[in-house]
């Protein structure tokens, strides 16, 4: 019976630990999707979204008009843009987003670019020797709110001063769209230290 009383005890424990372990995570979430307008550091990187045959999709191309006038308006003296190649396209996400924010008018000395990721945790650590031999040392992260508290973590975790610099208005602009990616967010939040821990690109 004490066997039983103490695992039932030590189950419960666990639960309300996962609980406040997730709640504490989604304040964080939350929190950090906060409008930022008056970020300012060394760079700004957009983190990946899809490209459509050769062009930004709409969520792509609302953190790439963010990240210009973060440039644009002297916040920032980089932008870098990420992203690899999609199964059903045939240029990197990287790629399109530079050309985009040539045409925007930015100069391309100016634009970082990396081809080759397939996730936001390879966004940041395939491009990090590249930002560290820039001397690179502060970034402002431009993504979607709900994706802004993990991907400032992981540039954290990269040695970065990471501040959060999430876009004015999610493409998600739906209320079921954004909930669910909220949700999804809280939970690789909440589990994204023990994924990446230790974790090579």
């Amino acid at each position: 019976m004490r066997i039983w009383r103490r695992t039932w005890y030590a189950i419960k424990l666990c639960f309300a630990l996962g609980i406040g372990w997730i709640a504490a995570v989604s304040g964080l979430v939350f929190s950090s999707a906060q409008s930022n307008p008056s970020v300012t550091a060394d760079a700004a990187i957009v983190m990946g979204a899809a490209a459509w045959n050769g062009r930004p999709s709409p969520v792509l191309q609302s953190r790439l008009d963010y990240a210009a006038q973060l440039f644009l308006h002297q916040q920032v003296k980089w932008v870098v843009v990420t992203g690899g190649t999609g199964d059903n396209d045939w240029t990197s996400e990287g790629a399109v987003a530079a050309a985009y924010l040539i045409r925007l008018g930015l100069p391309e000395t100016a634009i970082i670019k990396e081809t080759q990721s397939r996730n936001s945790y390879q966004n940041l650590c395939l491009i990090a020797p590249t930002l560290k031999q820039l001397s690179i040392e502060t970034l402002a992260v431009v993504t979607d709110p709900p994706h802004v508290y993990r991907s400032a973590s992981i540039a954290r975790s990269l040695g970065f001063k990471a501040k959060p610099a999430p876009i004015d208005r999610s493409r998600f602009d739906s209320f079921d769209s954004l909930m669910k990616f909220y949700l999804r967010e809280i939970w690789y939040a909440s589990t994204s230290f023990f994924v990446n821990h230790g974790k090579g690109c």
